[in-house]
């Protein structure tokens, strides 16, 4: 939870802000964001079960993921678009 909702997302904001992004356009800027701010993999429960893993225990992880995403994905979003306003 802690890789996906923060980590993910503090990584994908580095990349952004390294100097060889800056030859970037906008919009890929933004969907660099975008992908990074949405944590999980919707897949998680299938490859689980095709793996032999506990189908309970993904579930619970995918649940959790998407439940804590109310709060971190627009926390993230927040985040991106302050530190893009500091550097234009």
């Amino acid at each position: 939870m802690l890789a996906s909702c923060l980590v993910v997302p503090l990584l994908g904001l580095g990349v952004i802000l390294l100097p060889f992004a800056e030859g970037f356009s906008r919009p890929a800027k933004f969907a660099i964001a975008l992908m990074v701010a949405c944590p999980s993999a919707p897949l998680t429960l299938f490859r689980v079960s095709r793996s032999g893993g506990i189908p309970a225990l993904a579930l619970r992880l995918q649940l959790g993921a998407a439940i804590l995403s109310i709060v971190s994905v627009p926390l993230m979003a927040t985040l991106f678009f302050r530190l893009n306003q500091i550097n234009g």
